[in-house]
């Protein structure tokens, strides 16, 4: 264990009164590489109130805070909407995860973000799956894509999932947007 999360783990009950009661459940993982310490962290989820409230800033600043406790960590947006791309190994994925994945001193790939979509006019989109545009899913309504993504999003997870300590993932809009729910 390094220094730096020693430290971390002996201060953290300062940080968040509840946290020596959650160390003791065992479905609560700390974030660490190492398989003696104290459980196996995998993933933190960053949700907020809606789109553009700070959380792609935010995961990009906890992903630089993890790098420097010495974990391996990446971020990963299932779905992004938005038109600032980068182009990377592979194809193209959303500047936010670009970033991030600078932050955390990991190479920036499309499994970061598989899926990207860029609105153009009032109702269209270019869907971008692991980096390159898919025509089909191009062409349908966007209710209609769930079912063909889901595979390459559980892919691109579960190959970071193994590869890294910790992912920082994050939400896409809110948890909770009306607008999305069924009449």
């Amino acid at each position: 264990m390094t220094p730096e999360l020693a430290r971390y783990l002996e201060e953290a009950p300062a940080f968040h009164p509840l946290l020596p009661q959650a160390l003791a459940l065992d479905k609560v993982y700390i974030p660490t590489r190492y398989p003696d310490a104290l459980g196996r962290a995998k993933a933190l989820i960053v949700w907020g109130t809606g789109s553009g409230v700070g959380k792609s800033l935010l995961v990009a600043g906890l992903l630089r805070h993890f790098r420097r406790l010495g974990l391996k960590a990446a971020p990963f947006k299932a779905q992004n909407m938005a038109n600032h791309a980068r182009v990377v190994r592979g194809g193209e994925m959303a500047s936010a995860q670009w970033l991030q994945a600078l932050a955390a001193g990991v190479e920036p790939e499309v499994r970061m973000n598989p899926v990207l979509v860029k609105p153009f006019g009032e109702r269209g989109a270019q869907v971008v799956v692991w980096g390159k545009v898919d025509p089909f899913l191009s062409g349908l309504p966007w209710k209609e894509r769930r079912p063909h993504l889901e595979a390459p999003v559980r892919e691109a997870l579960e190959g970071l999932l193994a590869e890294h300590d910790l992912l920082v993932l994050e939400g896409a809009g809110s948890p909770v947007e009306r607008n999305l729910w069924p009449d």
